[in-house]
């Protein structure tokens, strides 16, 4: 069973890459199936799609072509015989289109051991394989229901488990931005603090050279007011001491009647 869990990542993984390969005349194209699981007897219906050009188109009249089941190890090569093992599974109907060709193909699954298969397509005997370009197709055999469905199950769980790892990592690469966004962020902070602070300084240091500055004008300024009124004072007292003395008349008054005048008082 380990086994088989093993050959059916395999192969869902080269479903995968083929699946977004384009069907082109240099590069390949995938055989798709309805299903990945079949059980013996089962109709399995496939479809491909491949650019053939029209003056190409000839090789078409080589046919039949036919739908291998080719066994591990082995493949179906131009040229050569047809791989011992490998299983006839149906014969391709041809549907010519304008710009493309498309193959389609139905048929029983045989019975056939558990596992996974690859699917080429090729005439008999063997001169034209995959139509001058890879086409392949996988699928896988079990042989009860309730093995399909758990297989399903799994490979739901590996795409959802997938889908997570996914988000995870980008989760991980978007947390990792942002922590550096962060740092950085945090870094610009401190630097823009330091500025602030070496700003604030500097303002302080402004303000108290302005303070002292105040200070000194102020003092100043009184010791100016005080020279000017010393200057004020000196210039008073200089023309008081340059004015002429005035004499004054000292004619005695005269007495009214009846009164006697006091003699001075001489020494």
């Amino acid at each position: 069973m380990r086994r088989l869990r093993m050959l059916v990542v395999l192969a869902l993984a080269g479903s995968v890459v083929w699946g977004t390969m384009p069907a082109s005349a240099d590069g390949g194209a995938f055989i798709e199936f309805d299903q990945t699981y079949y059980l013996p007897g089962d109709t399995a219906v496939a479809r491909a799609y491949v650019l053939i050009p029209s003056n190409k188109r000839s090789i078409l009249d080589r046919g039949p072509f036919f739908a291998f089941a080719v066994p591990n190890g082995s493949a179906i090569q131009e040229g050569h015989p047809i791989p011992d093992g490998a299983v006839r599974l149906g014969t391709l109907a041809i549907h010519t289109r304008k710009h493309d060709t498309r193959l389609d193909l139905t048929f029983a699954m045989p019975e056939l051991p558990g596992g996974t298969y690859t699917v080429q397509i090729c005439n008999d005997p063997c001169t034209i394989s995959g139509f001058r370009e890879p086409l392949t197709g996988f699928f896988s055999i079990v042989h009860t229901a309730r093995e399909r469905q758990l297989l399903i199950e799994e490979q739901n769980l590996r795409g959802t488990i997938g889908s997570l790892k996914r988000k995870v990592h980008r989760a991980d690469r978007v947390s990792e931005e942002g922590a550096q966004r962060l740092a950085s962020m945090q870094r610009t902070r401190d630097e823009l603090a330091a500025q602030l602070e070496q700003a604030r300084n500097e303002l302080l240091s402004a303000q108290a050279i302005a303070a002292r500055r105040g200070r000194l004008v102020d003092l100043l300024a009184v010791l100016a007011a005080c020279i000017v009124l010393i200057m004020v004072a000196v210039a008073f007292v200089r023309k008081r001491r340059r004015a002429p003395a005035v004499v004054a008349d000292l004619a005695p008054l005269p007495l009214d009647e009846g009164m006697e005048r006091e003699p001075a008082g001489l020494p």
